[in-house]
């Protein structure tokens, strides 16, 4: 339909619909009968040529009395991807890095690598950034090509849902690790979790993440913007993947807010918590590994099993040393000398080689606790903005072009730890740098095969 003229508002029919505010989500989209094609393009903020160009065809269009609502969506589409450009950047890199990067990982952590209670904790974590690039990524790119005319209920629903469920199973998987980390290094004297308990655990915490984010099937889908324009008197009719319609106006978006809100707090704290008592712990064993009091001391907090032993059997040879000298034979005290300058020689060689079992144990514990970080941070200018547009709807309208940018972009930043945790574990992991040598080998081994 080119042009709607109307004489009174009533006869439009759209504006008989009650005003819709969204202004939790922040976008305050309420319903303005007076405002100008010119005043719509100002508020964008577009730059100079454009905005002068944009001015002339509408006064040209104006002089002709024509103009089609899909002129002016098309125009406030453009003015949107304007503001959307550095969040789409964003977006792009996160995808060509994180789809190839997960799915290295659990190649690697599946096939090459030792399986331990760490490892399917990482794995189910990879799988779960592996499926969020896979999914949210591209939609996120279609909606902000298509900010404004992404009609897609169903899609939208399927990308939000999903986008939520494989964040909460993150946010589960890194708490499980913090926990696992907390009583191997503050608690060695308990019992290790098995491998059977490691994959019971995860299957829990996809189960109980699965069914965490069911609410955001029924908050989003198509959100409808009617946007009437004085002067020419047309009714756009604007829709983009937001706040379903059947909900906008209900106390129901509020309550998902304040939902993940709290869920992403108690995740931070448990972390904070955590991590806190394992560094006090690793710091305090590096402390203690500063006197030179032999192996047991400079392996800290990790307590071999092996030095305890070996301080004993030393005890155990200055026993039979005494009750040779009485008259025992002397050949089960060489031997048991011999024995144990062996094993010394060998753990020290070990040590030498591997940099010991309480380095291992504190380099696994620092790349864990980077993952987590990063998670943490990735999340809290997203929840920063969130807090900010619940308090003031008017934000995001008063701010300059490039205030609008920054803004959108951080609302989306939280979706780079979806990705980055390969790179992590490149550069902590040396095993994993390993099993990635491995892996590339044994792919291009099986090409030349196939080739020959």
């Amino acid at each position: 339909e080119k042009v709607r003229k109307t004489t009174t508002p009533n006869d439009i029919g759209y504006l008989s619909s009650p005003t819709r505010n969204i202004s939790t989500f922040g976008y305050k989209l309420e319903q303005q009968p007076i405002m100008k094609p010119p005043d719509i393009w100002d508020a964008y903020s577009l730059p100079g040529n454009q905005s002068a160009l944009l001015m002339a065809q509408f006064n040209t269009v104006v002089n002709a009395t024509m103009i089609s609502s899909e002129e002016v969506i098309k125009q406030m589409n453009a003015s949107q991807f304007h503001i959307l450009l550095p969040s789409l950047v964003l977006v792009c890199v996160l995808l060509v890095l994180g789809i190839p990067g997960n799915l290295i990982a659990v190649l690697v952590y599946a096939m090459k690598m030792k399986r331990s209670t760490a490892g399917y904790f990482i794995m189910t974590l990879a799988i779960s950034d592996l499926i969020n690039c896979v999914v949210s990524l591209p939609v996120e790119i279609a909606l902000i090509a298509d900010f404004w005319t992404f009609d897609y209920p169903l899609l939208c629903k399927f990308s939000r849902y999903m986008s939520a469920a494989m964040n909460n199973t993150s946010s589960f998987i890194l708490a499980a690790i913090a926990v696992e980390r907390f009583r191997s290094i503050c608690l060695p004297l308990r019992p290790k979790c098995s491998n059977l308990r490691a994959k019971v655990a995860c299957a829990v915490i996809v189960l109980c993440a699965i069914c965490s984010a069911i609410p955001m099937i029924i908050c989003y889908g198509t959100f409808t913007h009617n946007q009437t324009v004085n002067d020419l008197n047309i009714t756009i009719q604007l829709k983009t993947c937001l706040v379903d319609d059947a909900v906008v106006n209900t106390g129901y978006p509020l309550f998902i807010l304040i939902y993940f809100f709290v869920g992403h707090l108690t995740v931070f704290m448990i972390l904070g918590v955590l991590y806190s008592c394992i560094a006090y712990r690793l710091i305090k064993g590096i402390e203690f590994s500063d006197n030179k009091n032999g192996l047991l001391q400079r392996q800290g907090s990790a307590y071999s099993m092996t030095s305890y032993t070996a301080h004993f059997t030393t005890k155990t040879t200055r026993q039979l040393s005494l009750e040779s000298d009485a008259g025992n034979s002397l050949r089960p005290k060489c031997q048991l000398v011999r024995t144990q300058s062996t094993n010394s020689n060998f753990e020290m060689n070990m040590t030498r080689r591997h940099g010991g079992q309480a380095f291992r144990t504190r380099r696994l514990t620092c790349m864990l606790f980077l993952v987590a970080s990063v998670f943490e941070i990735s999340f809290i200018p997203y929840l920063v903005i969130v807090s900010i547009r619940n308090h003031h709807p008017d934000y995001f309208s008063q701010l300059p072009l490039f205030g609008q940018m920054v803004y959108q972009f951080f609302l989306r930043f939280y979706l780079i730890n979806c990705a980055v945790n390969p790179i992590i574990y490149c550069f902590y992991n040396q095993n994993f740098r390993h099993g990635v040598k491995r892996l590339f080998r044994s792919i291009r081994d099986t090409l030349q095969g196939s080739d020959s």
